[in-house]
């Protein structure tokens, strides 16, 4: 018999989800059912959700691209800010890198570029008098400069973790070595 679930059970199932997606923790439903040990099928989650998706979207105040799932640059609810950040975040990183951040993030390469561009025609347009825009070309240059900084940090961090990793690994090497070295003679002085 098929087991009969509360219609504000059924609401805060949906709710989870949809909250769940938002913020990244399960990108597919069957590790969402997985997760929060429910034996229901995937017709009936999907039956729940048409139902009662309205309701919870209003109950949460979710935008019409949160309601659907949609996230990253589909969302197009990104500011110039955001942008710019992600602009600078990606300017120094290899191509797979940069195509590794952006599968991270559910951006596309193509929109980033896109970004580029519209940040550079703002910035070269009339709506910013000289100043504003000598001002802002500095704080971008500062920005920059910071970045490259952490950057490197970032990567002298990197090479210190490895040697230290390496080190572990030679002297566990060793413990083991001298464990099976002291084991041989004990047998032999027996």
């Amino acid at each position: 018999m098929a087991a009969t679930y509360a219609i504000e059970f059924k609401k805060e199932i949906i709710r989870k989800y949809v909250l769940s997606k938002r913020d990244g923790s399960f990108t597919n439903l069957s590790s969402f059912l997985k997760v929060n040990a429910l034996s229901l099928s995937s017709a009936s989650f999907y039956t729940w959700r048409k139902k009662y998706l309205d309701e919870v979207a209003e109950e949460e105040g979710l935008s019409e691209n949160e309601k659907q799932g949609v996230y990253g640059t589909k969302a197009n609810e990104m500011s110039l800010a955001r942008k710019f950040k992600i602009i600078m975040e990606t300017s120094k990183l290899s191509e797979e890198d940069f195509g590794a951040y952006c599968r991270s993030k559910g951006l596309y390469a193509q929109d980033v570029e896109n970004w580029k561009q519209e940040l550079s025609d703002f910035l070269d347009s009339d709506f910013l008098d000289e100043n504003a825009a000598k001002q802002l070309r500095s704080e971008i240059k500062d920005t920059r400069s910071q970045l490259d900084k952490a950057l490197k940090e970032a990567a002298c961090k990197d090479k210190e973790i490895i040697s230290k990793d390496h080190a572990l690994a030679t002297y566990a090497a060793k413990v083991v070595a001298m464990r099976n070295f002291q084991k041989l003679f004990a047998n032999d002085a027996n």
